[in-house]
């Protein structure tokens, strides 16, 4: 009796546990499959999609997406998606690769791109001392992510037309978040403008120059054209020769730079006293959470050091390394935050 019992509870454990996959199946087939070709795409598409997308990345965190190039894994994603997100058209060679496949029918999918961003106001700049219209890092900006999420939004609504308000909802949502956010972070750059008004910076490469800009931070001078490109001595001669003149109030690095030419740099800098701040474009996917992560650690540099004419000494350059670690450990803390609020916020859509 007792083992027919049991053979009974099983049974049915194995009924109600069929019935979940079942459905959470059905759930996961009813999601919209969206493609982003980098991982700093993710977070928008996340943003406008909610639970009725599914986001897959094509380069995975941390790799050059300059380089990469599609195989099996990214070939069986594309063919499976609704959508996919792209920072070109004419930026990364795996992005000219996925336009072939379109135009060979081997895949199937509605693409967004910088044409469609352009639509929606974003603006591409020349980078400063080049004749070269920038496409790098727009979409680590306040503009960017803004285009990129009114794009998407009109592709989902045509796609999924009954959860049209669904999406505006979102979109209004994230466009208070990125107010907010860059609010705070514009209001930290304040406490450190300069007498003429604003802050002047110096970059290694174009990444940073959109997400400086919308912070209000004028971008003057930039070493490389390409973020692969060689260091050119006569560059570094040109930096230390507009610092000297104090006409560069800080120098912006990314992560991202750190992997090529940027471990020399900043030898030279800590050498020649120059405050320096390196951009987490590579760890943080969030734009939010990135300006205020770069705010942050441009008012503390800068509210550290001395003026240029009395600098001397290299007691500054640990003072900012002190301060830059502390920048960082407050941002990971941000984002864990924003990760337990989504969390949250996942659960009430289900619920």
């Amino acid at each position: 009796m007792i083992l027919i019992r049991v053979l009974a509870t099983l049974l049915a454990i194995l009924f109600i546990c069929s019935i979940s996959i079942v459905q959470g199946s059905n759930e996961h087939e009813r999601e919209i499959m969206i493609v982003v070709t980098i991982p700093q795409l993710i977070n928008v598409v996340q943003e406008i999609g909610g639970s009725r997308v599914n986001v897959e990345v094509l380069v995975p965190p941390g790799i050059d997406p300059h380089t990469y190039e599609l195989g099996g894994r990214e070939l069986k994603l594309l063919e499976r998606c609704r959508v996919i997100v792209m920072t070109g058209p004419k930026h990364l060679y795996l992005e000219d690769r996925i336009k072939d496949l379109l135009k060979e029918g081997v895949i199937n999918a509605e693409v967004i791109d910088y044409e469609d961003y352009i639509a929606e106001g974003l603006e591409l700049k020349y980078i400063p001392g080049f004749n070269r219209l920038n496409p790098h890092g727009y979409f680590l900006s306040y503009k960017g992510v803004v285009a990129i999420a009114k794009s998407l939004v009109k592709v989902l609504e045509n796609i999924d037309p009954d959860n049209k308000v669904y999406y505006e909802s979102r979109l209004s949502e994230f466009l208070n978040k990125l107010n907010t956010y860059f609010g705070y972070a514009k209001e930290m750059l304040n406490r450190v403008t300069k007498k003429d008004g604003k802050i002047v910076a110096a970059s290694f490469s174009p990444v940073p120059q959109y997400l400086l800009e919308d912070l209000g931070i004028e971008l003057r001078y930039v070493l490389v054209l390409d973020p692969h490109q060689e260091l050119d001595p006569r560059s570094i001669e040109e930096l230390i020769n507009m610092v000297t003149n104090n006409e560069i109030d800080i120098f912006i690095l990314t992560d991202f730079d750190i992997v090529h030419e940027g471990s020399k740099l900043i030898k030279v800098l800590s050498d020649m006293n120059i405050p320096y701040v390196i951009i987490p474009t590579l760890t943080i996917n969030d734009t939010s959470v990135l300006a205020i992560s770069t705010a942050s650690g441009i008012t503390a540099i800068l509210s550290s050091t001395q003026p240029r004419a009395n600098q001397g000494s290299k007691s500054t350059n640990s003072f900012n390394l002190f301060w830059v670690l502390l920048v960082m450990v407050v941002a990971e803390f941000i984002i864990i935050i924003m990760l337990v609020l989504r969390i949250h916020s996942l659960r009430s859509e289900v619920g």
